[in-house]
């Protein structure tokens, strides 16, 4: 990197979201950079859940089957489970959800994206300059692109920045949630090995506990970001189901209903968690941050990088997955409402007569808006 050079796409985060869209854009021959304070490989709190249509995705982004991610996968299995207060469901699905570890799988987004010539940067991105399109380093220094994305994350340094110029809202409001995690050895829990989901455990969230690297992972989000209640409430859980708490706690924030509808200003872009792209409902991340930048990806190749036709095709070819995003959160404001009263009555019904139907929404064959098949989504 030169002192003078101009990037066709600087991307700001390299996670799933951005090392996908380096990745893809790279291969093509576009020269551009990622800039993440952190070094590769490294830790990331995450449920890691691989659904269908995030498995069909990566195989649309690789032009291959998924077999390279073997080592990534930590668990596959049709089985799950689904609580509310003591009742316990036991499913069973058609196709297997994955967990992947996230140190992993990261990692090799990141050695793909520098595999096909992308360019890194390891530095913190502490300002924004529109007026010359370049951000700005800790170092001072200033990196210039064309075209610049805001891929890093919940609290988006590239989302506060626009949000003082346009209507784009700051990182860190209202609607994000507070998630606490901790894990234990595989022996602490008499359950079956598989990933179980609990409601009725956290006020305005849900609980849950999923097979882990080395045991099982146990952890609380909720909209309710009191972290001395919330702490209260998860060592309340762990006790329930674990024959021990004392493990470490990690705490991290997650979007939750804070989606960017137009993730657009002027040259700039936001994409994955930094546009607040993540489930509603279940605060599934992983699919929204690889689709968010195949679809800018696609915007960037086909409109060959003409700002007003990459801004009208990203915007665009957005809607179908934002109207999923609307429908989520219909959903969920309607089961926590009807929680409150009914300890869940709504959501054992749909299990126990409309299974099939929620596995396929959340494996995204069919769609929120009451189970409707969304065809070629992917």
């Amino acid at each position: 990197m030169t002192a003078k050079e101009i990037f066709d796409v600087v991307i700001v985060g390299l996670g799933p979201a951005g090392s996908v869209l380096g990745y893809i854009l790279a291969k093509h021959g576009i020269n551009v950079i990622g800039v993440d304070y952190r070094s590769f490989p490294r830790f990331k709190l995450c449920g890691g859940l691989i659904t269908w249509k995030t498995q069909q995705l990566i195989e649309k982004v690789l032009q291959k089957d998924t077999s390279f991610l073997t080592k990534t996968i930590i668990y596959s299995s049709k089985e799950y489970g689904m609580g509310c207060g003591d009742w316990l469901y036991q499913g069973h699905l058609d196709i297997p959800f994955k967990i992947v570890d996230r140190y992993l799988y990261d990692f090799f987004w990141f050695e793909q994206f520098k595999r096909v010539g992308g360019k890194y940067v390891k530095a913190k991105v502490v300002g924004l300059d529109l007026s010359s399109s370049s951000i700005i380093l800790s170092s001072g220094e200033r990196v210039r692109g064309r075209y610049i994305v805001g891929a890093d994350g919940v609290f988006s340094i590239i989302r506060r920045k626009l949000a003082t110029k346009s209507k784009i809202t700051k990182p860190g409001n209202i609607n994000q949630v507070l998630a606490i995690e901790g894990f234990v050895p595989l022996d602490q829990i008499k359950l079956s090995y598989k990933p179980y989901i609990f409601f009725g455990k956290v006020p305005l969230g849900y609980a849950w506990i999923f097979p882990a690297k080395q045991g099982w992972a146990l952890g609380i989000l909720s909209q309710v970001r009191d972290a001395r209640r919330l702490k209260q409430i998860f060592l309340e859980f762990c006790v329930k189901w674990a024959k021990t708490y004392k493990q470490k706690i990690y705490a991290h924030f997650l979007p939750y209903g804070d989606f960017e509808k137009r993730p657009v200003y002027k040259n700039c872009f936001l994409i994955g968690d930094a546009a607040g792209w993540v489930d509603p409902l279940l605060g599934e991340g992983i699919y929204y941050a690889h689709k968010s930048a195949l679809i800018l990806a696609t915007a960037f190749l086909q409109g060959q990088f003409k700002l007003p036709v990459v801004r009208e095709k990203f915007i665009h070819d957005l809607k179908e997955e934002l109207q999923e995003l609307r429908y989520a959160l219909f959903w969920r404001k309607c089961l926590f409402t009807m929680g409150k009263f009914n300890n869940f009555a709504l959501l054992k019904w749909l299990f126990l007569k409309k299974h099939k139907m929620f596995e396929n929404i959340i494996h995204g064959k069919s769609s929120f808006c009451f189970g409707k098949y969304l065809g070629n989504r992917i």
